[in-house]
């Protein structure tokens, strides 16, 4: 998510307006700062005057200065700045939504024409590769003693798309036994991780 910046903020029409009449109103002398307390909107401040930080969830985005009239200035601009953050936060939860959606109508288009078990996972990692950027992927069929599982697909150039057998170990172990799917951001720093043939610096398992 790119960062919320007060000028960008501030800069918008109705926003502006409002902030004009509230400083006015207010007797003046308040000035608005970006974080390098470069001036975004008043007159220059004199070194002895207030200072008030506008923060967004512990992230200082820049000040407002002037005597005690900027408080409420500060807080104004700081309930803007979290608007601007959930209204981000739920345009990004709505897309991620929308190709959850998309995703599964292209599946099951396709899964009605395939009943192979290699067809069908193939359809669903190709599919997930589309969806989220990785290296390389597989999807596992546990076998009926439970020992081993058999690469159904998979798109790591190494193996092809032939089906083959895989020791259960590591964080794929753990994700079978408690049945609740991870992602593993730094594996090197994790226990359970069993070095592979192949570089792995991050993984998701369901």
């Amino acid at each position: 998510m790119a960062a919320i910046k007060i000028k960008k903020i501030i800069a918008k029409k109705d926003i502006s307006s409002l902030l004009n009449n509230l400083i006015t109103s207010l007797g003046g002398d308040i000035s608005i700062q970006d974080i390098d307390e470069q001036l975004l909107f008043g007159d220059e401040p004199d070194d002895s005057s207030g200072k008030y930080k506008i923060d967004l969830k512990g992230t200082t985005l820049g000040w407002v200065r002037g005597g005690e009239n900027a408080r409420p200035i500060a807080a104004l601009i700081n309930y803007l700045a979290n608007q601007e953050l959930e209204r981000r936060s739920i345009a990004i939860e709505t897309l991620d939504n929308y190709r959850e959606i998309n995703l599964l109508y292209n599946l099951s288009g396709k899964l009605t024409a395939n009943l192979m078990p290699q067809d069908v996972a193939q359809i669903v990692i190709n599919q997930t590769r589309e969806l989220i950027p990785v290296n390389r992927g597989f999807l596992f069929l546990l076998d009926q003693d439970q020992s081993q599982l058999e690469v159904l697909a998979s798109f790591e150039p190494k193996m092809g798309y032939r089906p083959q057998k895989q020791s259960i170990a590591g964080i794929v172990r753990s994700v079978i036994m408690t049945g609740v799917g991870e992602i593993v951001n730094d594996v090197s720093s994790d226990p359970r991780f069993v070095p592979s043939d192949y570089p792995i610096s991050s993984l998701m398992c369901v």
